[in-house]
């Protein structure tokens, strides 16, 4: 089971495609070939070929879609006009009257005028019902001549309008399809779980003793795993097997393993709410929910196994670990409804109504939540919008098979009726002459095979059934299982007009190019994401649309966010110059999908954005975020890759040359700084190319920041601007690059590590005899590579001998050396211990008179969201350390010798301050020190002389502590230029060591303030965020 677990994400990690496409991806690719003549050159690859429907035939098909876009909406084989037979099953309808080596040019008395295998397909189905007998008539060729031949079909009927339901047609594929897949092993894995939940999807007791012996075989393993061993895939499904078991047959014996496979996965969820093919890691400082190592995550994994929670918590799983994990999940996905569809892994929202099953997914994670309405109804009308693109996925198709109907489903049965109308052919071209069904499917799109390359033979996806995968679909109008609409919500079904405009929505790929421009112009308030897209890029490619501007200019500012988002789009697609101060001013809108699509126009512009570069620089550095709490409105801060890619990854990039520093170093540290690996990837090339040695010295605390830690999110890319900075590092011979390399190669991860090793081990070889300190941890590397494949993380083999013998390379190459270039160091400043002196703002105990219960800055909604947690995890992020807490209590006031309140103890008592109310902070000697004051200062009998005496004692008394770095802030809650002049002065008397940091901004953001006067998460976070700024400056 491991194995071929193993196996299948090595099959997926080979094929990944080289970048996630991130281009306009309905831009026309190379036209294809013209299609052979068959009767004249039959030299094609007679393996890949695909089923015919209830013929008895396979046959190879030209299968070349004139654009990679027509192939990712099904128009894979829209050229073709004739079928070669390659395969003609025994006993079958087409036995005796095609051969192989026929050549199918028509049906119906008519050569074939469209794509061979629709009209094929829909030939079948015509030839089904009742009137026509069974008959299909064929235009054969063989050996030079033409003729009509038939073969006999059995009679099935019609397809009902409500289809599956209510349809004698469906009940009987179905009952063949469950004949078929009763023959089928269990297998104790994914597949396995999957044929187990299609079995109990038919109702029938028949299957009842094989479906429990595969329970309890599924329930024994799991009990016997550990954490490590219980991957995404293979649990994700088997956890949904065992919930749907459980549910039906009421059976207890399983609860102690769907407890542990419930658990397991909500532990091993990441913070994002992700998983990968495996789980996430602990965070730095060891606790549940860090990042997914490098691969990353992987949304076809994840999806499964979020939903296995869900129906874990059904089944009565009571951990803590439970709800907050379904949370978190709900909120990452979520973020998608009105953008587009899941994507591969933490990136942007796919351009396409559905991705190889993930729509369908979603409405079914989603429908299964009670107050989860909208986002249920947005991927169920995704799903069924989905029909042209059912035939597209990374891999193979398998899934999108496996979920669409399911997914479309959650709309109710009129919304799976209309999905299943428009995908009909396509189940009746994969369903053979004896009931059972075909996979056909490649990599993105193709075609597909058996496993003894015979008609008959068997079929499937890495393992995944098709016969399961058309059982679940056939099964909807029983709802039996939660999967196929047991129990559902009636609140998720959609109306009529809804599922209209679904079906329209899925065919506006090749519609629009027949619409009006008014028409195009009101698609772009579309209900589809998909929609406003393609109406964009065909308003932007008709001619004479520059007549258009001030129409989409006034839309752009308008109240309607679909017109919004979708007159962005159309004036950056047009490059129009007149929009381009638009889209740097919606930078900073409220609606975060704005920004975004703003970003990503600014993108398309390329080296004309030129003009607008001082004002895009500034605004990358003013949206900075931290990512931590995470903002689930950008999770991942999407839309700053998009400019991070506009900036450092495009035609663009050469502008920056000459850019003053006090322009373009901020907009770097902003994008080194991004939660998405992606986007810090763009600075890779820039680190190793374009910085000077004055530049590196700079940006040293980022550039350090940046190697040592990883990014939280999309860490498929974040190796990328780690090895850009460690080089950046090394080519000017910073000593430093030394222990980061070390770094880098230990936390790497493995995918990809056999290349990327070495690459790290020659720049650490060339320092010479300076490296010679690092040998023992060099020794340890190699101790540790070889552990990861003892622990079955990494393969043996070529592989791994490739790592570990550059380590020892490099250890020979060090010992080997006499001396060493000439160094340099980036002067990092330990940063390990901060000090926060303040008042209610910094920390404030519970006070039940005005309504306080908590016991922290005053008045965050939470700990971690008050700005002294927010500040020290943002530096926590830019050092690569972790700042220490020292919790030991002083009074009811503080919670920690290094977070005091001194309202008492200065603000009120300024003239007799004395060192020893803070001589426990004094002695704990801290790098920086933050001092949060003036805001209780008495008005009445205020003495400036004496203040300013008070003030200089204090910053004089932490000089001597530590020579600490000390930022004193100017008064937050209301203005006092008097109190905010004096510590000016007194900091500018120690200007290297003292910083005023002005927050007066707080003031002109009313809606900052919170309960009791104070400053709400809002608030909080733009105080972290000066204050951030004006440290990040100093602190290196």
């Amino acid at each position: 089971m491991k194995t071929d677990s193993f196996t299948f994400c090595r099959v997926i990690l080979r094929s990944l495609l080289a970048a996630i496409v991130v281009c306009n991806l309905s831009v026309a690719a190379e036209p294809s070939k013209t299609p052979l003549d068959l009767t004249q050159d039959r030299a094609v690859d007679r393996e890949r070929t695909y089923n015919l429907g209830a013929t008895g035939l396979r046959g190879w098909i030209h299968t070349k879609p004139a654009t990679h876009f027509d192939g990712l909406q099904g128009r894979t084989t829209a050229a073709s006009r004739q079928i070669l037979v390659t395969h003609v099953g025994a006993k079958s309808p087409a036995e005796g009257v095609l051969q192989v080596d026929d050549v199918i040019l028509g049906v119906g008395g008519k050569l074939f005028s469209d794509d061979a295998r629709k009209s094929f397909a829909l030939a079948i189905q015509d030839a089904e019902k009742e009137p026509s007998g069974g008959v299909l008539k064929v235009t054969r060729w063989r050996a030079g001549k033409t003729e009509e031949v038939q073969l006999k079909l059995r009679v099935l009927g019609t397809y009902s309008a409500t289809a599956p339901y209510d349809c004698p047609k469906s009940k009987k594929i179905f009952e063949e399809a469950c004949l078929a897949l009763a023959k089928e092993p269990l297998p104790a894995n994914w597949h396995g779980a999957i044929n187990g939940l299609a079995l109990l999807a038919t109702g029938n007791d028949e299957y009842r003793p094989a479906l429990q012996k595969l329970a309890q075989e599924i329930a024994t393993n799991a009990r016997k795993s550990d954490r490590i061993g219980m991957g995404s895939w293979e649990n994700g499904y088997r956890g949904l097997f065992l919930c749907e078991y459980y549910l039906a047959t009421g059976d207890s014996s399983v609860l102690p393993a769907i407890n542990a496979i419930t658990v397991s996965l909500a532990r091993g969820q990441s913070m994002f709410g992700t998983f990968g093919h495996g789980f996430a890691a602990r965070t730095p400082d060891g606790k549940l929910h860090g990042s997914i190592p490098p691969y990353g995550p992987v949304n076809q994994a994840g999806l499964p196994a979020n939903l296995a929670i869900v129906f874990g918590k059904k089944c009565g799983v009571l951990d803590e670990e439970v709800d907050p994990a379904i949370e978190r999940a709900a909120k990452f996905f979520g973020y998608f409804v009105d953008k587009g569809t899941i994507p591969y892994g933490e990136h942007e929202p796919w351009p396409f109504h559905d991705n190889n099953g993930k729509s369908a997914m979603s409405a079914v994670l989603f429908g299964l939540q009670d107050n989860k309405v909208s986002e249920a109804q947005f991927f169920a009308k995704m799903t069924v919008a989905s029909y042209r693109s059912r035939e597209c996925g990374h891999t193979g198709q398998g899934f999108s098979y496996l979920w669409g109907a399911l997914g479309a489903n959650v709309g109710g049965p009129d919304a799976a009726a209309a999905f299943f109308k428009e995908s009909s052919w396509h189940f009746d071209l994969v369903r053979r002459s004896d009931g059972s069904f075909t996979y056909d499917g490649g990599e993105q799109y193709g075609s597909g095979k058996t496993e003894d390359n015979t008609y008959y033979g068997k079929s499937s996806y890495f393992g995944l059934s098709p016969n399961a995968t058309y059982v679940l679909t056939y099964s909807l109008p029983l709802k039996k299982l939660l999967l196929t609409g047991k129990n559902a919500n009636p609140k998720l079904k959609l109306i009529q007009p809804e599922i209209a405009a679904a079906v329209t929505s899925g065919r506006f790929d090749t519609d629009r190019k027949t619409k009006t421009m008014p028409e195009l112009m009101e698609a772009l308030g579309d209900w589809s994401p998909i929609v406003r897209g393609w109406a964009a890029e065909e308003i932007a490619s008709r001619p004479d649309t520059k007549t258009l501007i001030p129409e989409l200019l006034k839309l752009a500012d308008g109240p309607d966010k679909h017109r919004r988002q979708g007159a962005c789009e159309t004036l950056a697609n047009m490059r129009s110059p007149e929009a381009l101060p638009v889209l740097i001013r919606m930078l900073s809108d409220e609606d975060r999908w704005l920004r975004f699509k703003a970003a990503q126009g600014i993108r398309k512009y390329g080296a004309a954005a030129k003009p607008a570069l001082t004002d895009i620089l500034k605004a990358v550095a003013k949206t900075r975020e931290s990512w931590q709490p995470i903002n689930w409105a950008d999770p991942v801060q999407l839309t700053h890759g998009q400019l991070a890619a506009a900036l450092f990854s495009s035609p663009l990039t050469d502008s920056l040359k000459g850019v003053d520093g006090e322009l373009l170093y901020p907009a770097i540290r902003a994008i080194a700084s991004n939660a998405d690996g992606m986007a810090r990837a763009t600075l890779r090339s820039f680190f190793e190319n374009k910085l000077s040695v004055d530049d590196v010295q700079a940006l040293a605390p980022d550039i350090y920041a940046a190697v040592k830690t990883p990014s939280p999110a999309d860490t498929m890319f974040g190796n990328e601007i780690r090895m850009g900075g460690f080089k950046a590092l090394t080519k000017y011979n910073f000593k430093e690059g030394i222990e980061l390399g070390v770094v880098f190669a230990k936390t790497q991860g493995g995918h990809g590590s056999e290349s990327r090793t070495g690459e790290i081990m020659k720049e650490i070889a060339k320092y010479g005899t300076a490296a010679k300190d690092a040998i023992p941890e060099l020794r340890t590397l190699i101790a540790e590579l070889n552990a990861q494949c003892d622990r079955g993380d990494f393969p043996k083999g070529e592989l791994n001998d490739r790592r570990v013998n550059a380590v020892e390379a490099a250890i020979k190459s060090i010992e080997a050396a006499t001396d060493h270039p000439e160094l340099r160091s980036v002067g990092l400043l330990k940063a390990d211990r901060i000090l926060f002196l303040g008042n209610s703002l910094t920390l404030h105990g519970p006070k039940a008179e005005i309504g306080w219960t908590g016991n922290w800055g005053m008045a965050a909604s939470a700990q971690d969201k008050d700005y002294v947690h927010l500040l020290t995890a943002a530096i926590d992020a830019r050092t690569g350390g972790r700042l220490v807490v020292e919790p030991t209590p002083v009074d009811g006031r503080k919670n920690a010798d290094n977070v005091i309140n001194i309202a008492d103890i200065f603000e009120r008592g300024y003239a007799k301050y004395e060192a020893a109310k803070i001589r426990k902070q004094l002695d704990w000697k801290a790098n920086i020190v933050v001092v949060q004051c003036g805001e209780n200062v008495p008005s009445k009998g205020f003495d400036a002389e004496a203040f300013q005496k008070g003030l200089q004692a204090l910053l004089n008394d932490l000089k001597e502590s530590n020579d600490p770095q000390i930022f004193v802030t100017g008064n937050i809650l209301w203005g006092n230029p008097g109190l905010d002049e004096i510590k000016r002065k007194v900091c500018a008397e120690d200007p290297s060591h003292r910083t005023f940091v002005d927050i007066s901004a707080y003031q002109t953001n009313i809606p900052v303030n919170g309960p009791v006067g104070h400053p709400s998460d809002t608030g909080m976070k733009l105080i972290a965020e000066t204050l951030f700024a004006a440290i990040s400056k100093k602190v290196r």
